[in-house]
């Protein structure tokens, strides 16, 4: 009995998976162990002060506050925007045609017309 030899894209593909799962691995087992180094500097490392500044305080008190109906309304667009109720709404049943009007009016059957008729009527 002859031993069949498997595809050499199987092989390749296997290979491929077992690479790709041991890379991330050994990624993920980097990030964990490495110790990053973060520099930070002095000022940031500073103790803050419990003691209010004054001078600070005194000088928000002295800004000049608005109060909202003061604040203007800014109007953007300069058009009016029309109403829903001014846009026109489509007609429920399409136009008729001079020919359907003319045949109304004949009381006769509507027959086909072809595009050379079309054109020698216009």
């Amino acid at each position: 009995m002859k031993k069949e030899k498997t595809p050499n894209i199987v092989s390749l593909a296997i290979l491929t998976l077992i690479t790709s799962v041991l890379w991330i691995f050994f990624s993920l087992y980097r990030v964990f162990i490495e110790k990053s180094d973060i520099k930070v500097s002095a000022e940031i490392l500073e103790p803050l002060s419990p003691n209010l500044n004054e001078k600070v305080i005194s000088e928000i008190e002295k800004r000049v506050f608005i109060e909202q109906n003061q604040i203007p309304d800014n109007i953007i667009a300069k058009k009016p925007i029309p109403n829903e109720t001014e846009k026109q709404s489509p007609s429920p049943e399409p136009e008729q045609t001079e020919q359907q009007l003319e045949q109304d009016q004949d009381g006769t059957e509507p027959t086909a017309t072809t595009s050379a008729e079309v054109i020698e009527t216009i």
